[in-house]
């Protein structure tokens, strides 16, 4: 049997060791695997314009090689934040430090692990790198296939560049590495930086492309990006975590209404996929703290059971309940973005706002918080 740990967000902003009181968890597990949500270097220019620039000194990778935590997800929007000599930087210093990677596409597809004689695949793709986009026609492909509207729908007047170095999500290309995990290994973990900040819900295109990973050889789906939990569900001999939200990162810096994360023990076997269980943690001052209040722990709970069960049943899980659940949260945290990017930045921004508006998915946002007003 083996048993993989696996948290959301890491940035690695602290003065102290702060995985003090989870590391003996991750020192038990097989394999530990985060998203490290930063760019590890001492390099002072910023690339992109962003509202929120995520680097750490490369000293502080002490805490996570301290800490048990083996592998991490680098394809992220934050990656880039000092432009692709601050993710060399970030490159060097992991393996430095002997702290293996995932998602970047320039050196290594995928990352294999053998424990015990059981061979495992991890490999990790972005929606958003936070600077560029998808290709103009894969973009154009979205909006009229009506499937994917995330895609492109901020850093609207940036160049249409697409990174090579950062594993990208397209649709083809993550089936087709799946399914080479799925050949060269007996387990396959897909990591996915995707979906909306602060809300609780994937999308419709979200929750059928995991399906459809699972469906063409993947055993677990980690997901991260928002934030904040969302649901788990086991799907066809498979578990797919839609976003682990925050693990060792400052809620206030993602303006989150929630401070609770959890670490999922994830079981395998040679032939698949087991059991998983959650143990609870808050974070308090940028701290992973186990939750050890009976009463917090139930009510935590609850919740990943019901932000869970819309998932598979109960209602009817499209595009209208969705937009009407995140437009309110997505139109006022963009337009709190824009306003501060307008503030450091100047009036470039406030043209790229105007656009941002009459793109199709801010538009059925837009729509979904009327109606959401208008049902409630």
């Amino acid at each position: 049997m083996v048993r993989i740990s696996a948290v959301g967000d890491v940035s690695l902003r602290t003065e102290s060791y702060p995985f003090q009181e989870v590391q003996e968890i991750f020192l038990e597990s097989d394999i530990s695997i985060a998203n490290l949500e930063t760019v590890i270097s001492n390099r002072k220019e910023s690339s992109p314009e962003k509202s929120v620039i995520l680097d750490s000194d490369p000293t502080n990778l002490q805490y996570l090689s301290q800490s048990g935590i083996d592998l991490v997800n680098i394809a992220n929007n934050h990656i880039l934040d000092k432009g692709i000599p601050g993710l060399e930087d970030t490159v060097s210093n992991l393996s430095d430090c002997d702290i293996e990677y995932i998602g970047g596409s320039s050196s290594k597809k995928y990352n294999k692990f053998e424990i015990d004689g059981v061979d495992i695949g991890f490999a990790g793709f972005t929606e958003s790198t936070g600077f560029g986009r998808l290709p103009k026609k894969d973009i154009l492909d979205t909006i009229i296939q009506n499937k994917r509207f995330i895609t492109g729908r901020t850093n609207v007047l940036q160049r249409n560049h697409a990174i090579s170095e950062i594993n990208t999500i397209n649709e083809d290309v993550v089936h087709d590495m799946t399914e080479k995990i799925d050949e060269e290994c007996d387990l396959s973990v897909i990591s996915l930086h995707w979906g909306v900040e602060n809300v609780r819900y994937p999308s419709p295109w979200q929750v059928e492309f995991a399906r459809s990973l699972i469906d063409h050889g993947a055993d677990v789906i980690l997901g991260h990006h928002p934030h904040i939990l969302q649901g788990i569900e086991e799907y066809n001999n498979g578990l797919i975590c839609y976003s682990l939200g925050n693990f060792q990162f400052n809620p206030d810096i993602s303006k989150s209404p929630d401070d609770r994360s959890v670490i999922v023990n994830i079981c395998l076997d040679k032939s698949g996929y087991n059991e998983f269980d959650l143990i609870p943690v808050r974070i308090l001052n940028s701290k992973p703290n186990i939750i050890h209040d009976s009463n917090d722990t139930i009510q935590l709970s609850k919740d990943m059971e019901n932000y869970s069960a819309n998932l598979s049943g109960g209602k009817e899980y499209d595009y209208p309940w969705w937009f009407r659940n995140i437009g309110g949260t997505y139109l006022k945290d963009n337009i709190k973005s824009y306003r501060e990017r307008i503030r450091k930045f100047g009036l470039a921004h406030a043209l790229e706002l105007l656009v941002w508006l009459f793109m199709p998915f801010t538009v059925r946002s837009a729509l979904g918080y009327i109606r959401d007003l208008l049902y409630d």
